[in-house]
């Protein structure tokens, strides 16, 4: 069998059951993972309970899940004997997730893949949501892979009587977490890699804007333009996007499916019928007004206060919605022909109308969120300067 070794975030040695590491707390969230771990937690979770589960998702039935994922990825049937080592490190610990990096050994090169894990009650029912969601959009033929495969999932018990829920999936090798931050050469928040291997760094203007356009081609997508089915929620400041910068330039990719519905009762309707033009549209503009929106709005440097991205972000997201679009493999073809009617729709909406609409839409915040108010304080500025970029053809066409 495999040889297993189990390691912290940020930490080059190997934790065990003799380490200190070991015994201290499961952080519940990144917060917490700040402080320094309590050496008795209340909650019964500490870092050896989870390595130990994660251990037992990956053994069950002699590994028969590990060796489907490698032998995906590989293209040909693969042996467990063949597989020599898996190194698991805990990587982060969001609000519902704590993701693992799952490095395997015994072939050419290093395989990676990522086993996300919840413990929480809320974190287990998303993270069967997000199971089905990201199996459901996988399957879409001819769609890029914008989105990490799924390969199973399993509720795996504790030795204390309690269960985690996990699945295993593809790690983007070489991606990034980024979020807006403070450069002490600028005047504005930029976005900032955090890369661990060349350090954090800040992304030129050119850069950044082309993460942008990506992101929003990304989730436009995957918007079922029929059913208005989109990927929601999704945050910036939850580290839901990531980047890899290489020699032709930025390449974005989406970590995480919480969930994959309609965001109105309408979309219910319609599933198994085609919708009226008129409905298409008006569920085209709800979404772009969403998405320019939360586009704009991040964390600084993931865990601090609210901020607003620059007003140069928002003809990459236009950009990006068109593109996004071209790429469409829902039940009415997106084509050239459906982006002009949008177009012209557009046109006949004129920028008062648009702010009510982005208000409303605005409204999918929880009623005490923090992000309302931070929307309301830039909302007028914001329809203003995205109407300006549609109607003069600012952002490509």
């Amino acid at each position: 069998m495999p040889r297993i070794y189990y390691f912290l975030p940020g930490r080059t040695d190997p934790v065990s059951e003799t380490s200190a590491g070991w015994r201290s707390a499961l952080p519940l969230q990144r917060h917490a993972a700040r402080a320094p771990f309590p050496e008795n937690p209340e909650f019964g979770w500490t870092h050896g309970v989870y390595f130990q589960t994660a251990r037992d998702f990956l053994e069950r039935n002699r590994y028969a899940l590990l060796v489907r994922a490698v032998s995906s990825r590989l293209k040909r049937p693969v042996n467990v004997a063949e597989i020599s080592l898996i190194q698991i490190t805990i990587m982060k610990h969001g609000a519902f997730y704590h993701p693992a990096l799952v490095q395997v050994a015994g072939f050419s090169e290093p395989l990676f893949f990522v086993l996300n894990a919840a413990v929480s009650k809320n974190g287990k029912q998303i993270l069967h949501q997000e199971f089905e969601a990201l199996a459901r959009l996988g399957q879409i033929k001819g769609h890029a892979a914008y989105l990490p495969r799924v390969y199973g999932q399993a509720s795996v018990p504790t030795p204390s009587g309690d269960t985690a829920e996990m699945f295993l999936g593809d790690w983007f090798a070489g991606f990034h977490e980024f979020h807006l931050s403070k450069d002490n050469d600028a005047s504005a928040f930029n976005l900032r890699v955090w890369d661990d291997v060349k350090g954090h760094h800040f992304l030129s203007d050119k850069q950044s804007l082309a993460v942008y356009q990506q992101a929003a081609g990304i989730l436009t997508s995957y918007y079922n333009p029929v059913t208005f089915e989109q990927i929601f929620p999704w945050h910036h400041a939850a580290g839901d996007f990531i980047v890899r910068e290489d020699g032709f330039g930025m390449d974005v990719r989406l970590i995480t499916v919480r969930q994959y519905a309609p965001l109105f009762d309408e979309g219910r309707k319609t599933r198994k019928e085609s919708a009226p033009l008129e409905q298409v549209l008006f569920g085209l503009l709800i979404f772009l007004l969403n998405l320019s929106l939360r586009m704009r709005i991040d964390r600084i440097d993931g865990t601090g206060e609210l901020v607003w991205a620059k007003e140069s972000a928002l003809a990459p997201v236009w950009k990006g919605f068109l593109e996004g679009l071209r790429m469409n493999r829902f039940g009415m073809p997106a084509s050239n022909d459906l982006i002009s009617k949008f177009k012209a729709y557009l046109f006949q909406i004129c920028v008062s109308d648009a702010f009510e609409l982005a208000r409303a839409a605005a409204g999918g915040f929880h009623p005490e969120a923090a992000e309302r108010e931070l929307i309301a304080l830039h909302l007028i500025d914001h329809v203003a300067a995205l109407w300006a970029i549609i109607t003069q053809g600012g952002g490509g066409q």
